[in-house]
């Protein structure tokens, strides 16, 4: 299985929550997550390539490894489990030669549509942003199911020029390189 998305920064959330609720788009309680992400040295581009995430929600760590499904933006394979201690997985990580890369802090709504996953994020530092998820098989057609996605989230209002095709901890690595 892999995890196909789209990610749009949100300009106005009022106005994209009442263009879902038209569609029967109701998102949960918010919920907050502290993720850690942890890098090793082979490059972005490198097949080799993957990124892991201890994540804290409520009462719970969640370890998660992502990588590269394909070439394109927001398409990946992604295994994720309940761990019962987070700090001993840091030190596996960092033993296998992971080091710590960037803290992101934030808000999560999420609900489902139809065979989608939406959620309605405030992320400490960047904003606002929505992202609908898919779960596809390894042959899936990645553009027809992206189209898909994006299709929704235009009926909801968003704007092309608000596709965002990086990750929250790419986003966030970039800020901090520009304020260096």
């Amino acid at each position: 299985m892999r995890e196909i998305e789209v990610k749009a920064r949100l300009r106005d959330e009022a106005d994209f929550l009442v263009a879902a609720s038209k569609l029967g788009i109701e998102f949960g309680q918010a919920m907050t997550q502290a993720d850690r992400t942890f890098l090793s040295d082979t490059p972005y581009g490198d097949p080799a390539w993957n990124i892991f995430r201890l994540r804290r929600q409520d009462d719970k760590t969640l370890f998660t490894l992502k990588f590269h499904a394909s070439d394109r933006s927001r398409d990946n394979h992604e295994y994720e489990t309940e761990v019962k201690d987070g700090d001993q997985i840091q030190k596996i990580l960092e033993r296998l030669g992971y080091k710590q890369d960037v803290y992101i802090n934030k808000s999560r709504r999420i609900t489902h549509y139809k065979d989608l996953e939406l959620c309605l994020d405030e992320v400490e530092r960047l904003g606002a942003f929505v992202e609908v998820e898919k779960l596809a098989a390894d042959d899936a057609d990645v553009d027809q199911i992206q189209d898909e996605l994006w299709s929704l989230l235009k009926s909801c209002g968003v704007a092309e020029e608000d596709r965002v095709h990086d990750g929250y901890d790419t986003l966030i690595r970039n800020l901090d390189s520009k304020s260096s």
